[in-house]
This record gives C-alpha cells, sequence and structure tokens, in this order.
C-alpha cells in the first residue's frame, strides 16, 4: 500500500538518512527487502519496520533520481512489489565568482 514516489530530498543533505517507509498488510508477518534492480546498491532497507535508507550522500550533479524496488514477503513466500523514484532537489552550490570592475576615472 505504499506509495510510488518517495519524497524528495535536498542534494548534499547528508549520508544515511531514510527516504522511504514501504508499508504492506497480511494476516502474518512480512519481511521487506531490496530487489537487485535500479539503483538498490545505493540503499539498504530493514527486513522488520520497511524504512529504506540511502547509504551515500545524495549529489544532484551526479544523479538526479533513484528507483529501486521493495519487495514484501509473508511467511508463506507469497511476495509483492513496489517500484519507487526518489528525487534530488538540486540547490546552489556554487561559490559566486568576484570580478574586478575597471576603476572609472574622470
Amino acid at each position: 500500500s505504499s506509495s510510488a514516489t518517495a519524497a524528495a530530498i535536498l542534494e548534499n543533505s547528508g549520508a544515511l538518512q531514510s527516504v522511504y517507509t514501504a508499508v504492506a498488510s497480511d494476516a502474518g508477518d512480512v519481511t521487506y527487502s531490496l530487489k537487485v534492480v535500479g539503483d538498490h546498491a545505493a540503499f539498504s532497507i530493514n527486513p522488520v519496520t520497511g524504512v529504506v535508507t540511502l547509504i551515500g550522500n545524495p549529489d544532484y550533479e551526479v544523479k538526479g533520481s533513484y528507483s529501486f524496488t521493495v519487495v514484501a514477503t509473508d511467511a508463506a513466500g507469497n511476495a509483492s512489489e513496489q517500484v519507487v523514484t526518489l528525487g534530488i532537489n538540486d540547490l546552489d552550490d556554487t561559490a559566486p565568482t568576484i570580478t574586478r570592475r575597471p576603476s572609472c576615472r574622470g
């Protein structure tokens, strides 16, 4: 029952931040994992809570968005998947340039 889009985060906002929480319902216990597709290696998931964590510090100039697939599996082995997109918001992270203007002599 989780959304296909995670709330976008700011670039350079830090590593190891929670970016998404998967929610699945079943008569029994559900465990969560990441499917080995897309940008899965950039994330980790708590198998009990479904909380997805971005491992590295997001940088828009390197990657403007990520895609990962959460898999919810019940005790009987039945599984459901949700593809999720995480956007990275670009910030002005370039320092200003000081230029010297010619002096006016009159």
